[in-house]
């Protein structure tokens, strides 16, 4: 009998850190972090004015992500009234939108459910399912009611 090895360490050919910059390493200390949060706000901080996702054209530096970020927490917790520890269900396509979200849960000590918006049931069956209590679903083409929030922390800071 053989074993595919395909997919253990040593076997694998990472070709993909070929397309790394000189100064991005290889290898990371899983442990210099106690959370994705940590990591973040370290990144918005060492990297403000750099990009940090480009998307059709639209480039999102650090410091927008952010204070875009910081917003839809306080909407999350001011505007919808949930509190840390709740499951917050997430079904957004590859934008920009969609960091600004993730994190944005994240900050807000929430917990994100990331949901696929190609399984039917999905659209019905979401609370049942993840124990979310909210749907954060963005367009570009809605309203977005945490602009107020947004205006308000930027007012405060």
């Amino acid at each position: 009998m053989t074993t595919n090895n395909y997919f253990r360490g040593d076997a694998v050919k990472k070709v993909w850190l070929n397309r790394y910059p000189a100064d991005v390493p290889a290898e990371i200390n899983p442990d210099r972090y106690q959370s994705l949060v940590e990591l973040f706000e370290h990144a918005t901080t060492r990297y403000a004015d750099q990009p940090a996702f480009i998307n059709m054209g639209e480039v999102m530096t650090y410091r927008k992500l952010e204070e875009r970020s910081r917003a839809f927490a306080a909407y999350l917790q001011e505007g919808l009234g949930l509190q840390k520890g709740d499951r917050v269900a997430l079904m957004m396509p590859n934008l920009l939108q969609y960091p600004v979200a993730l994190f944005g849960i994240l900050r807000a000590g929430m917990i994100v459910v990331n949901v696929n918006p190609y399984i039917p049931r999905a659209n019905w069956s979401i609370s049942s399912t993840t124990a979310a209590r909210r749907r954060s679903s963005l367009s570009p083409t809605l309203p977005i009611p945490w602009k107020k929030w947004w205006r308000k922390l930027r007012s405060s800071m």
